[in-house]
């Protein structure tokens, strides 16, 4: 009886054994092959001679009184756009419309329909008056002023003036304390990058512009001089005034303008005085001082001039010699006179007089006339001929045509005149600047004007071009987008500029899965993709990466080899895959374990049901053993 009671529990506990180990196979995975992850992508991120003008001709200064203080002095609005920078005071009367302060700044005291403002602009009216009514002796001038030098004195329009083919000079002819007064009847208008120039001591604070319209300041022109305007002032943008914009009746624009107030200096001037001996009662003679002529029919000629060195020439007298011709007057603190002789010309001679024009201050230049060869440094060169016909020619000078070169001229019983006008063969050129915003320092951008192609890493890009206008394009920066990617540059007598603004562009990124086969379950394996390293214990290791090609390689694991162990991986507008095998490196490693096999468990699994079955068997069927009697 035990032993039959031992011999069920064995057969249990055997049928307990084999339920567990089919229950172990049954949990067995049928494959090496682990479930991949599903891929994400994400979406990331600019002292020469002045000549008296006749008698009564000097032009005073125009008194401002209080409204000389101002920047601006407007009569209804003030409007201002950008970083305008005002160097005086700012005032409006009666309006009280004063807008863009800041980010415009000033530096003087703001008066906005104040008793200071409306003192000012009933001064600005007197001298606005006086300047209009000036008329001694008035010089006439219409249409456009550019590419003139004029000297000091009144002129007037009775129309629209304009500064439009070129800069204006004003010279004030080494007077300090020259004066211009331009009147002008309607409107005043400067185009875009021009400039009235200021040369031989003339003081922006002593020129006048009395305006009976309105006045338009051109883009990035500079401009001289106290603005009385009848109506309204627009300084557009980067224009730039060395005086005072003051409207009487109407108001003010500006845009990223600088108006600066100017102040006068006044500077010692002395007498330069010629005094003619030899010459006839009431006969007309001449002296060029330093390119400024005046004449006179008594004995002095004089000229204002500071301390300095100047040329002179004396003007030919029919019949009569001049000794000194020609010299220099030196001026050093005081008056100096210089006395001119004239004598009667043995043989009936007559000054030929050549003047040149075009040719800078001081350049050499010469003149062959009947086989003899003269040549100065100053405006003039003078001979002296009897009657007769004569040849001449001008010699040649380095970067300069001469007009007329060659001809003949003739000599009838009075001085001859010729004007001989250089003009220069070199063409002039302006710088084209473009600064770019935006990119990381050291990014290398190019441009490419007028087919050249320049690059840099720094902020501009600049290049030297005539007047014309020029197109351009700006070469691709990967990661960015420019504005304006292209167009056209005008230049215009003076330097141009763009700026090119660059926009980073939110790069697009692509899953990259690396899935590996091969390693047991749990292994820690690593790839290095993009210098990145990741580890794992999965099947597969993710990564995210623009379009490009990138360089991988697989970290080393014991005991296995990863096919491939490192190449290249592309990414082009999807996401990209690359699968790693992994190979035991034991010997056994050609063929798979038999205890890895489901199959093999499940044999030993039967074989061991088939044994405890039998056993029980064997156990229930043993014949029973004859009972001892008792």
């Amino acid at each position: 009886m035990k032993r039959r009671q031992i011999g069920r529990s064995v057969l249990a506990m055997l049928v307990v054994t084999a339920m567990v180990l089919v229950t172990g196979v049954a949990l067995l995975p049928t494959s090496t092959a682990r479930p991949g992850m599903a891929a994400t992508t994400f979406a990331p991120r600019i002292g020469i001679g002045w000549a008296n003008p006749p008698l009564g001709c000097t032009q005073l200064p125009v008194q401002l009184n209080s409204s000389g203080t101002y920047a601006v002095l407007a009569n209804s609005t003030i409007t201002n756009t950008g970083q305008t920078q005002l160097t005086g005071d700012v005032g409006l009367s009666p309006g009280t419309s004063v807008t863009g302060f800041p980010p415009g700044t000033f530096t003087g005291t703001e008066n906005i329909n104040n008793a200071s403002a409306a003192g000012a602009q009933a001064n600005l009216t007197l001298a606005y008056n006086n300047a209009s009514a000036r008329t001694n002796c008035a010089v006439s001038v219409a249409g456009n002023l550019g590419g003139q030098t004029l000297t000091p004195g009144l002129y007037t329009s009775t129309s629209s003036l304009a500064i439009s083919s070129g800069d204006l000079t004003l010279s004030g002819g080494g007077n300090p304390n020259a004066v211009f007064v331009f009147q002008v009847a309607s409107t005043l208008t400067t185009t875009s990058g021009l400039a009235v120039i200021l040369t031989n001591g003339t003081q922006s604070a002593n020129v006048f512009w009395q305006v009976g319209s309105s006045v338009t300041l051109g883009t990035n022109s500079t401009f001289n001089g106290t603005i009385l305007a009848e109506s309204s002032i627009t300084l557009a943008t980067g224009a730039h005034l060395n005086g005072e914009a003051l409207a009487r009746t109407g108001g003010i624009t500006l845009d990223n303008n600088s108006v600066v107030v100017p102040t006068a200096t006044t500077s010692s001037a002395y007498t330069a005085t010629f005094t003619e001996s030899g010459l006839t009662l009431g006969m007309n003679w001449s002296v060029t001082l330093d390119g400024v002529r005046a004449s006179s029919t008594l004995t002095t000629i004089n000229f204002t001039v500071a301390n300095g060195t100047y040329p002179f020439t004396v003007g030919a007298v029919a019949g009569l010699n001049a000794t000194p011709l020609s010299g220099n007057v030196v001026v050093n603190g005081s008056d100096v006179n210089t006395p001119i002789a004239f004598s009667a010309l043995s043989g009936s001679t007559y000054a030929v007089t050549f003047t040149e024009s075009g040719l800078t201050a001081g350049t050499s230049w010469s003149v062959t006339l009947n086989g003899t060869l003269k040549s100065s440094t100053t405006l003039t060169i003078v001979f002296t001929k009897a009657n007769g016909t004569y040849g001449y020619s001008v010699g040649s000078l380095a970067g300069y045509t001469a007009s007329p070169a060659s001809g003949s001229l003739g000599v009838n019983g009075a001085a001859v005149d010729k004007s001989v006008a250089f003009t220069s063969t070199a063409r002039a050129t302006y710088s084209v600047t473009f600064t770019e915003s935006g990119l990381t320092a050291g990014t290398s951008w190019s441009v490419t004007l007028n087919g050249t192609l320049k690059s840099s890493t720094t902020l501009t890009i600049v290049f030297t071009e005539t007047n014309g206008t020029y197109d351009f394009t700006i070469g691709t920066v990967t990661g960015f987008t420019a504005t304006p990617s292209s167009g056209s540059v005008p230049v215009s007598g003076a330097a141009a500029s763009q700026t090119i603004s660059f926009t980073a562009v939110p790069a697009t990124t692509y899953g990259v899965t690396f899935t590996e086969s091969g390693l047991p379950s749990g292994t820690t394996w690593s790839v290095t993709f993009r210098g990145i390293q990741k580890n794992s214990t999965s099947d597969s290791i993710d990564f995210v990466a623009a379009n490009g090609t990138y360089k991988f390689t697989v970290g080393a694991v014991g005991g296995y080899n990863a096919t491939p162990s490192s190449g290249n991986l592309s990414v082009a507008g999807t996401s990209a895959t690359q699968g790693i095998s992994f190979a035991s490196t034991s010997s056994s490693s050609s063929s798979t374990p038999l205890t890895s096999e489901w199959w093999f468990w499940a044999l030993i699994a039967l074989l061991v049901l088939a044994i405890i079955i039998g056993v029980a068997i064997a156990v229930t069927r043993r014949p029973k053993e004859p009972q001892t009697p008792t």
